[in-house]
């Protein structure tokens, strides 16, 4: 599976996780990965593309706080609860990828965001989180694009 797959999937679970007051992560990706995935493909997730969207998921949740700050610092005049849920999937995991997974380079973190909101989101969310990213991105990694 490639990696635009597995992130693919990583925003699907983190966008479920919305929807849960006190989200058990592991009971949520193993209904997904049991009941969603063997439906939409037969090859399923691999062991190594599971250990990439857990790495994923864990660490947006984890690290939720600084990635929310990060996130309201650039959404002047708004609040979390404001952005759609599709959108701060999107942002959360962009900014997890951004701040805590180095080998990712800057493009690609940005652009795979982008290309989620493309698909998933409406139409002003590429615009909306490529501006939000680009913006983040100098502060988390201020010498690389």
């Amino acid at each position: 599976m490639s990696r635009r797959a597995s992130r693919r999937h990583s925003f699907i679970i983190t966008y479920q996780l919305e929807f849960y007051n006190e989200p058990d992560i592991s009971q949520v990706f193993e209904l997904y990965t049991e009941e969603f995935v063997p439906a939409e493909s037969t090859a399923g997730i691999s062991p190594e593309d599971s250990v990439f969207i857990k790495d994923q998921v864990y660490g947006v949740r984890e690290n939720l706080e600084f990635i929310d700050s990060t996130i309201t610092r650039y959404i002047t005049g708004w609040s979390l609860a404001r952005i759609a849920k599709v959108d701060l999937a999107i942002l959360r995991l962009a900014i997890y990828e951004l701040a805590f997974m180095p080998d990712i380079p800057t493009r690609v973190c940005i652009n795979e965001a982008v290309e989620l909101a493309k698909a998933y989101g409406d139409d002003d969310s590429p615009a909306f989180v490529n501006g939000l990213l680009a913006s983040a991105q100098k502060e988390i990694r201020p010498d690389k694009l």
